[in-house]
């Protein structure tokens, strides 16, 4: 009986002994412990964090196309204002600069003046004319003469040829010196000599007829 009873004890021993000297977890079983565990909490806190930031990059990212937008349409209207303000006053300048001038009154110094740039224009257009003429009748129509020798065929080409591009050089002409309301008048009642009616060339020749002065 004693014998039994030694081994069962030396047994339970031996058992005690093993349990009390078996091996520690492993890192790898404590990180897996660990991370059973704490798995939940990690994971909602990255969530919220990685969801916090990606809200406030959106934030900033609309607020940052937002600025660039308000700056570029600020930018455009800029531009469009310049640009309306530089069309408008070129638009008046030139208006003013096509635009009928009022005759002074005679015998001052600024009617002198007038009628001086006036005679400067027409005797510009009328030598431009004849150089521009002759060698046209001379050479285009084999016309050889003057007006004053002769012969008819000569004279009457001549001045069917230098009427529409005296009346056309007028204008021009005039329109540089700034009088262009001033000999368009002239102008069109020389193309109505052809036929023309002026109501074509000018809508209002016979409104500034009534009041127009020559001098």
């Amino acid at each position: 009986m004693m014998s039994i009873g030694s081994k069962t004890t030396s047994a339970v021993s031996l058992r005690s002994m093993l349990s009390l000297h078996r091996p520690l977890p492993t890192t790898l079983s404590l990180r897996r412990l660990f991370s059973a565990r704490d798995s939940r909490p990690i994971n909602n806190t990255i969530i919220s964090a990685w969801s916090s930031s990606s809200i406030s990059a959106r934030q900033t990212t609309k607020q940052f196309s937002k600025t660039t937008t308000d700056k570029a349409a600020k930018e455009t209207i800029s531009k469009m204002k310049e640009t309306s303000d530089s069309t408008s006053s070129l638009s008046s300048f030139w208006k003013w600069y096509l635009g009928a001038r009022e005759m002074p009154p005679r015998w001052t110094l600024p009617w002198y003046r007038e009628m001086v740039l006036i005679c400067t224009v027409f005797a510009i257009t009328g030598s431009s004319t004849m150089v521009l003429v002759r060698p046209a009748v001379s050479k285009g129509l084999g016309l050889k003469g003057s007006l004053k020798d002769g012969p008819w065929s000569y004279r009457i080409c001549s001045i069917v040829v230098m009427t529409p591009i005296y009346a056309t050089l007028l204008v021009v002409v005039g329109t540089i010196f700034g009088r262009h309301h001033y000999f368009r008048h002239f102008s069109v009642k020389m193309w109505s000599r052809f036929g023309i009616p002026p109501e074509m060339l000018d809508e209002t020749y016979h409104i500034t007829k009534k009041n127009f002065r020559k001098w």
